[in-house]
């Protein structure tokens, strides 16, 4: 193991100086330990796209809305078509088309939400008769299943978000007025009988509130609905309402346990496995955006995951499967300014798995506005000049903490790439996981780079 005590000088001279000193003992660790062949990933490594999946003549708005479940990939284009809105489903591992629905009325923005469950896509359809419906299907037949369209006009905007599991599906209806103009609700549907068991509404519902707008999420008796504008905690403070399945009756109300101004607690949603994971910016908290672990069953906070350096909009998008979370950041700056990324991080460990990137990222293309992991299948979606896209990545089974390159071998490279990042403060330098950049990360790259990898 190599441990180097180093006092930070901030001058140029002393900086090189530094540098000069890091390299040389990098020199020697790698003639000591050789190269090592790796064929693992490492914490924070950038990894690209497996395949990348687009259509002909794309909107922007191409995956604009994504969700993936046992190997079918559905896609959302609410702008198709005039705003009339397409949906697709892909096999998500190999790009073949599966399943197609055109022909909506202009602006019915079909497509807005997907959801894919067992083989079913609901599409919401918010734009519908101007009050909003969705639909079910077969994917594999084309078989419409099931179709819910609202009871009224007060209940505007319906299948703005939707999720499904197990034979329900949750469709929010944001611009609902029954608790006040724009309040929102949602409707909670049966697939089989084709009908509306439970209209779900904020017990302290107000107007404005447009709960649901950022998101839905269903899980194993429990409903979720986000209600990002909430101010009960500050102006814009955020928070996610918990209804009962069985009951329709609301269980609680959740905040931040950090709850301020303009921190957004559920801009994004995602509930799985009895864990509700909502997406929040910092607001007067400052710094970064945020994501928080909540237990559904005991409302009681988990974990808070952050990364350091990251931007404000890092959890915009959220999805959360089996103990990982995918976490997307619009406005990374890695490859060109607001090119965006999304991060796979392991909620036991807290350790950043893997950043992913795409292979044509560029300045502008906000990859990670939305994001989706079922069984070690990842889609995060983008959306550059030439139109939309959707990218799948497999979650990466092995760790190798030092291949910072990725290539399967330690050697000099990694080195560089470890160098490089210490000096700009990028989150993959820092492997002591504490927010801080000094000798202890330099020591545990050093001793990580000498054991080899798996």
């Amino acid at each position: 193991m190599y441990l180097l005590l180093l006092n930070i000088d901030t001058t140029e001279s002393g900086y090189m100086m530094e540098k000069f000193v890091l390299k040389q003992l990098f020199r020697r660790a790698v003639i000591s330990s050789g190269i090592a062949v790796c064929s693992g990933i490492s914490i924070g490594q950038t990894i690209n796209e497996d395949i990348r999946i687009s259509r002909v003549g794309a909107t922007v708005t191409f995956g604009s809305s994504v969700s993936i479940n046992n190997g079918l990939l559905a896609v959302g284009d609410w702008g198709a078509d005039g705003n009339a809105g397409e949906a697709y489903v892909y096999d998500a591992m190999t790009g073949v088309l599966q399943f197609e629905r055109l022909n909506a009325a202009l602006l019915d923005f079909l497509g807005s939400a997907v959801a894919m469950d067992n083989g079913l896509i609901a599409i919401g359809i918010p734009g519908d008769n101007f009050t909003g419906s969705m639909k079910v299907y077969d994917a594999q037949t084309n078989t419409l299943l099931a179709g819910f369209e609202p009871l009224g006009g007060a209940e505007g905007g319906i299948g703005t978000t939707i999720d499904m599991q197990n034979g329900l599906v949750v469709a929010a209806a944001p611009q609902d007025s029954q608790n006040g103009s724009r309040a929102g609700a949602a409707f909670l549907m049966d697939i089989d009988t084709n009908t509306i068991l439970h209209k779900l509404i904020a017990d302290d519902g107000e107007a404005q509130d447009s709960i649901g707008e950022q998101g839905v999420a269903i899980d194993n008796g429990y409903v979720a609905i986000s209600a990002y504008q909430d101010d009960d905690q500050g102006i814009n403070a955020g928070a996610v309402y918990l209804f009962d399945v069985v009951s329709g009756n609301q269980i609680a109300k959740l905040y931040a346990d950090d709850a301020g101004a303009d921190g957004f607690f559920g801009i994004s949603i995602s509930m799985n496995d009895g864990v509700l994971a909502v997406g929040a910016r910092s607001g007067e908290i400052g710094g970064g955006g945020r994501v928080y672990l909540i237990d559904v069953s005991t409302q009681t906070p988990l974990q808070t995951v952050l990364i350091p350096g990251s931007e404000v909009t890092f959890g915009d998008s959220v999805s959360y499967d089996d103990g990982l979370v995918v976490v997307g950041d619009i406005g990374d700056d890695e490859v060109g300014t607001n090119a965006g990324a999304a991060y796979l991080i392991d909620t036991g460990t807290g350790d950043v798995i893997a950043k992913f990137l795409a292979s044509d990222g560029d300045g502008g293309d906000q990859f990670g506005r939305t994001v989706s992991i079922d069984d070690g299948l990842v889609a995060v979606s983008s959306i550059p000049s030439s139109g939309g896209a959707v990218y799948v990545f497999s979650v990466p089974t092995d760790v190798c903490d030092a291949d910072l390159t990725g290539d399967g071998s330690l050697n000099f490279f990694d080195v560089s790439a470890f160098l490089s990042a210490f000096a700009q403060q990028n989150p993959t330098a820092d492997f002591t996981g504490d927010g801080m950049f000094n000798f202890f990360d330099v020591s545990a790259f050093l001793q990580a780079f000498a054991t080899g990898c798996p």
